[in-house]
């Protein structure tokens, strides 16, 4: 069931274009994290562990597949709609983080501003209608 909870953060990732480099899905222990990713490199992780991922995991193994879709993508939902620029700053911003990477605080502040309104509009596209029916067909093909 692995593999075809993989396909549907696969299909979201790339319908979605959340990876520029540093987006990424792994197991851990207790379940599943995804790392998704908007332009300028800014990360919101998605974390499906414990009780979230065995409930995915056994919608699958029944063949519900628009439940486990639907879980996946609200979870994604809320964790783009949720995402601050001011709280990202906040924890990362530094004079040597600036250093670092090349930036003014005003620099990164303006790229978290883009990447959130980015986070956002791709949580207003979730809502809307999708037709999942080319998803679900591969993985009923699993």
């Amino acid at each position: 069931m692995m593999r075809n909870f993989e396909m549907i953060l696969e299909y979201f990732t790339e319908a979605n274009d959340l990876n520029h480099g540093n987006g990424e899905y792994y197991r851990e222990e207790d379940g599943v994290i995804w790392i998704v990713e908007a332009p300028n490199n800014t990360t919101v992780m998605v974390d499906f562990r414990g009780d979230d991922t065995k409930k995915i995991e056994k919608l699958l193994l029944e063949e519900k597949y628009m439940e486990a879709i639907n879980l996946i993508k609200d979870g994604l939902y809320t964790k783009l709609i949720c995402f601050d620029k001011n709280e990202e700053f906040n924890e990362l911003w530094s004079v040597e983080f600036g250093e670092d990477n090349n930036f003014t605080a005003y620099d990164f502040m303006e790229m978290l501003k883009e990447d959130e309104d980015y986070f956002k509009s791709v949580a207003k596209e979730l809502r809307g209608e999708f037709d999942y029916s080319e998803l679900i067909d591969r993985l009923k093909a699993m």
